[in-house]
């Protein structure tokens, strides 16, 4: 009957991948998504075709090291995280805390956010930069500004 249900496991398009390997980024495209990989194997190095990139990829170039699944249909590579270099230091972390809130921590350098044209940066020299066509700050309770000196215009 075709109006019955199927019981049991129906085919969604989705598949597992039959092999996890290393892989050395030869090229990419202008905006850092790499194209073509290298993979050392018992029979030699051989190059791949990229066949996608997990969204948390940053921009790769050629020399990277990534971790890559194997598509069964043997169409691709699927890159899934990068290798940092020996010398590049760890990148900025997410952290959630036992009472539900983030902790985003930078151990070099400046922690920026950016959307539309307004900007907040933290900089590694103690200092907060907030630049936006519009800057609100509301208070509940008392509102101080504090410094060894303030400037207003």
């Amino acid at each position: 009957m075709e109006d019955d249900p199927v019981l049991g496991p129906v085919p969604v398009g989705l598949y597992a991948a039959t092999a996890v390997c290393w892989a050395e980024v030869l090229t990419t495209s202008r905006q850092g998504r790499a194209t073509r990989v290298a993979v050392d194997t018992p029979e030699g190095i051989t190059e791949w075709p990229v066949a996608g990139h997990a969204r948390e990829l940053s921009a790769l170039k050629p020399g990277d090291r990534v971790v890559a699944l194997l598509d069964p249909a043997d169409q691709g590579l699927y890159l899934i995280h990068a290798l940092a270099d020996a010398d590049e230091p760890p990148r900025a972390g997410l952290e959630r805390r036992p009472d539900g809130s983030y902790l985003l921590r930078a151990e070099h350098g400046s922690i920026r956010l950016e959307v539309a044209g307004a900007e907040l940066e933290l900089g590694a020299d103690g200092a907060i930069r907030i630049d936006g066509e519009v800057v609100e700050a509301r208070a509940r309770g008392e509102h101080r500004i504090r410094g060894a000196r303030v400037a207003i215009n």
